[in-house]
């Protein structure tokens, strides 16, 4: 028998309403799952199969794997159909071959299961005949049951709290992020790379062609999820725009929602029919919902991990003025055209500021106390006045945040010791201390040991909750679109 290595989770409470009204309960921390198409062979399910993953991943509810040519798979007893199981079923996972999904789900609505989960594919998203009529066909099903559906065609469900993932690489513990997905893999590398940053999820849904439950029920649950602080969608096309709308204007009142649209352009629309078989929308009607909502709008997967960093760790800004703060002429000048381009300000500082920045930076270290301002390297790493500087921007009145930029390729240059510990220590102090908002960026380079410097940076500062960047530009892209989601709440 495969055994679970992880501590049992304390979940949370369901209600005893009606099950319809707390169906979300269900999909989230079901206490039974039935495997329907669980393999017979042990080994195989163990790896790919959903028995071994809910197993390893530390689900602590009862698994019923259904296969009628086994007794028993990986210690549980297997089942011939769900029509076969007394007890209640909350969930059951369909990882049949596509002609046998309509019977099994089916069964499911016999035995009151309440959530199913298609995991299997090959429906409307082939654009075939026989996978068109195969969906209309468990559409037509599921009319008027009482028991819901995710997908087809998809992951399915991560719930750190209930002990569910498609993936048993994901992290256990749980935050302040909700995603919701039309894409499998993508999804799933998408939490790989946003767990590798440091972040955390209260749940997560990969909902592939979404024919019964779908983004709007999804995101509405999320806006009223006290754990969720903030909502990640990535998303194809819709089926109920309007109250997606709705739902999606009033979650960004109370808690940021950032959106991938895919689809945008007319070869992404092309391969969205061919992916979850959604509706695209025109981009003018997209760019408008953006607008309207206050939704916070992404381009990549990877530009969602640096807005979430930005979105979760960084308070509030006040105003779109910023203090530019780093080594090297060119590059915050560079800096600051890419500021104006996102809609920042580059302020000039005030005399006085000017003033007490020449008393720590003088001009014949090749400093600059204007904004960008340069503060030079110190004997020890990093400026003995360098978190002094910081300070002393941070309390122009005319600063509302500080970008911060360091370049490990000079410290190596120039053989310094012992200035990655100096320069964490400086960044502590700096959060301790200043009085406004600031992020770090730890400019990359080619080599190897470059790389390593930057992404061991990249995790001391996770560790001390200290926004940390790789590009100025993702920096600097991440602060304007949290500005501007600020803005939007403020109106």
């Amino acid at each position: 028998m495969l055994k679970n290595t992880y501590p049992k989770k304390q979940l949370l409470p369901r209600y005893n309403a009606m099950r319809d009204k707390d169906i979300m309960n269900y999909v989230f921390q079901p206490g039974s799952i039935a495997i329907i198409g669980a393999s017979s062979d042990g080994e195989k399910e163990k790896s790919v199969g959903w028995t071994g993953r809910l197993l390893q991943f530390g689900y602590e509810g009862t698994i019923y794997p259904i296969n009628p040519k086994a007794k028993e798979i990986l210690g549980l007893k297997a089942y011939t159909s769900v029509k076969d199981i007394s007890e209640p079923i909350d969930y059951a996972i369909i990882t049949l071959p596509r002609h046998l999904v309509p019977n099994a789900l089916k069964d499911c609505m016999t035995r009151g299961v309440r959530v199913v989960h298609i995991y299997t594919a090959g429906f409307s998203e082939t654009g075939e005949r026989e996978g068109i009529e195969l969906q209309k066909e468990i559409i037509k099903i599921i009319k008027g049951s009482d028991t819901r559906v995710i997908g087809p065609n998809c992951m399915g469900v991560y719930s750190p709290m209930g002990g569910l993932s498609f993936d048993i690489r994901f992290a256990h513990e749980t935050g302040p992020i909700a995603f919701f997905s039309q894409t499998g893999v993508g999804g799933r590398r998408f939490l790989n790379l946003a767990i590798g940053r440091g972040h955390r999820f209260s749940m997560a849904v990969s909902y592939g062609n979404g024919i019964d439950l779908n983004i709007a029920d999804f995101l509405e649950y999320a806006s009223q999820d006290h754990e969720t602080k903030i909502v990640f969608i990535y998303i194809e096309g819709l089926r109920d725009g309007r109250r997606f709308f709705d739902v999606l204007k009033a979650c960004n009142r109370v808690k940021p929602v950032l959106l991938l649209k895919a689809g945008m352009s007319n070869s992404g629309a092309s391969a969205v029919s061919s992916h979850t078989a959604s509706l695209c929308g025109t981009k003018k009607v997209w760019e408008a919902l953006f607008k309207q909502t206050g939704t916070i709008r992404v381009e990549c997967m990877e530009e969602a991990v640096d807005l979430l960093v930005a979105v979760r760790l960084l308070p509030q800004i006040t105003g779109r003025n910023i203090g530019l703060v780093g080594r090297g002429g060119g590059i915050g000048v560079i800096c600051a055209d890419m500021c104006e381009r996102e809609g920042l300000i580059i302020p000039p500082l005030s005399t006085e500021t000017r003033r007490k920045l020449a008393r720590i930076t003088p001009s014949t270290s090749g400093s600059s106390i204007r904004n960008p301002v340069e503060i030079g390297l110190g004997i020890s790493g990093v400026s003995e006045r360098y978190v002094e500087g910081l300070e002393i921007v941070a309390s122009d009145p005319q600063i509302d945040c500080l970008i911060t930029f360091i370049n490990p390729e000079d410290y190596v240059h120039y053989g310094i010791e012992g200035w990655i510990d100096d320069l964490m220590k400086a960044f502590i102090e700096a959060k301790k201390n200043l009085s406004k908002p600031f992020c770090v960026v730890i400019l990359q380079g080619t080599s190897i040991e470059i790389f390593e410097i930057t992404l061991q940076l990249q995790s001391q500062c996770q560790k001390e909750e200290i926004a940390c960047f790789l590009s100025m530009d993702a920096a600097i892209r991440a602060v304007a679109k949290t500005i501007s989601y600020h803005e939007f709440k403020e109106e």
